[in-house]
């Protein structure tokens, strides 16, 4: 799977989990079927900059400059460490890909070509989705700009009292590629409770497959109470 595929698979069910304001951190886990879940990952999110790492083999890291400047920056590899990163502004209502560089990897030329590409107002950069779900805005899909790109993604919604669920199917956007270490194509189920106006996610679950030997395991994320 290309990096931008298992980012949006991942970002997907990272859509249902943060706050705007204060600083937000889920650890990622494997759910198998015995005791020793071990962790994987983690996502932080404050108001200036968001984080998100799986196995430490793909990091993510969004900062906002300004009110009209951010800076979107992909890490791939342990020890060899290549890095893409996106620069953004906001103009007229709609945001610029300004500037693709990379560190360490040949830039993409698929990539490279995107500079200066107006999009469209109804997209939206990582941070300010996350903001909308807070807000409770998020309706049967989500439009972000990823890696330059931008998506659409079918949501659906669940509510009953004060519980939220979320559901959504990567699979369908997800394919397997030569090269892969793990692929996120199964459904994901997202929960949150409402708190006034606003939306408090607690927890995820998903599964994801193993591609050397095939295994699927479950992957769980939880709201870590600071």
């Amino acid at each position: 799977m290309k990096l931008k595929k298992i980012l949006l698979s991942s970002l997907i069910f990272l859509s249902s989990m943060a706050f705007s304001q204060e600083k937000v951190h889920f650890d990622f886990r494997m759910k198998g079927e015995g005791r020793f879940n071990p962790k994987l990952g983690y996502f932080e999110k404050d108001s200036n900059e968001m984080s998100f790492s799986i196995m430490k083999v793909y990091e993510m890291n969004f900062n906002k400059i300004n009110d009209s400047t951010y800076q979107e920056i992909f890490n791939r590899g342990i020890w060899n460490s290549r890095k893409e990163i996106f620069d953004y502004s906001f103009k007229d209502s709609c945001y610029v890909l300004d500037n693709y560089s990379s560190i360490r990897c040949k830039p993409r030329v698929e990539r490279a070509s995107l500079e200066g590409k107006i999009f469209d107002k109804k997209y939206k950069l990582l941070p300010e989705a996350f903001d909308d779900f807070e807000n409770n805005l998020l309706k049967d899909s989500i439009h972000l700009v990823i890696l330059g790109v931008p998506y659409s993604v079918k949501l659906e919604r669940m509510e009953k009292g004060n519980n939220v669920r979320y559901f959504c199917n990567p699979g369908e956007v997800v394919e397997e590629e030569p090269g892969d270490i793990f692929v996120f194509s199964f459904p994901v189920t997202a929960s949150a409770t409402k708190d006034g106006k606003k939306i408090k996610p607690y927890k995820f679950f998903t599964r994801f497959k193993l591609v050397q030997n095939g295994k699927i395991r479950g992957l769980e994320g939880n709201l870590r109470e600071e």
